[in-house]
């Protein structure tokens, strides 16, 4: 209704593209679930927080899917289910993170990202 009545441009266009994470949530509730399916979404902002929902859920079974979103060509998804694995204090994963950052060990996009999967893979590997 909001986005209905406002007329300044730009809070339209930020309730537009932000909004949809409110919808997420009011979407998914607490369905973990739901939360999964998201991380495919084509939205990076759905993706996004998808993974931080699982994270703050602590869904266990959400870790393969987390391991592939990881991956994630938008470094704001990317963090947000690095943020997420660190929650589920898992060490599924060690294997594919260490093939990972060596893949990417050259690539000036995700060198910021990746230093927090640097930290996320030595916190794996002291439990």
């Amino acid at each position: 209704k909001l986005l209905d009545t406002t007329k300044d441009s730009n809070i339209k266009n930020v309730l537009e593209t932000e909004g949809v994470r409110a919808k997420l949530v009011s979407e998914c509730k607490n369905d973990a679930l739901c939360y999964q399916s998201k991380l495919n979404d084509s939205n990076w902002r759905i993706r996004e927080k998808a993974a931080y929902e699982l994270g703050r859920m602590q869904a266990q079974n959400s870790v393969k899917d987390l391991l592939i979103t990881i991956k994630d060509q938008n470094t704001k998804t990317r963090y947000a289910a690095i943020w997420a694995l660190g929650k589920l204090n898992s060490k599924e994963g060690i294997d594919q993170i260490e093939k990972q950052l060596k893949q990417e060990e050259d690539s000036a996009q995700f060198v910021r990202v990746n230093e927090d999967l640097k930290r996320l893979l030595v916190g794996m590997k002291r439990m």
